[in-house]
């Protein structure tokens, strides 16, 4: 016993009515300009291409599925009990900043200027912004605290 071919009865194609002409404009435009009422100017250019293409790869792939979809739909169909746990692999560090860049202009003063020098530095701006701070350092007895 052989496997019964089951087809289809071919169906008349319903008939097309002929084709419009394409919408132009009688006045000529200037070489670069586009006719705003012709149809095919918001299309792709290349469009008629690109269906083309996929329409080819449409047909040849009729008998074998696109692999990518049909293992979409394979592991649609695993319950999510049995799914195995995917586990999300470390990150690369973010970049650092170069350690071969010239050293900013602070830096060099910094590494210049003795704690002597910043200090006196210090006392210049208090000085210049009458802010005279009493330190723990000072004498009592300058400061009047004791007799």
């Amino acid at each position: 016993s052989h496997a019964l071919l089951h087809t289809h009865p071919q169906l008349p194609l319903p008939s097309t009515p002929p084709r419009e002409a394409p919408l132009t404009s009688p006045v000529s435009l200037p070489l670069g300009v586009e006719n705003p009422l012709a149809p095919w100017t918001t299309t792709n250019k290349n469009a008629s291409a690109t269906l083309g293409s996929i329409r080819h790869r449409i047909h040849k792939n009729k008998d074998h599925p696109d692999p990518y979809v049909a293992a979409i739909h394979t592991v649609s169909s695993i319950p999510r009990s049995q799914k195995p746990v995917t586990v999300k692999r470390k990150r690369p560090a973010p970049p650092r900043a170069p350690e071969h860049l010239p050293p900013t202009f602070k830096a060099i003063e910094m590494s210049t200027t003795t704690e002597r020098e910043r200090e006196r530095e210090r006392e210049r701006e208090r000085d210049k912004w009458g802010i005279h701070l009493e330190t723990k350092r000072q004498n009592p007895k300058t400061l009047g605290l004791t007799e």
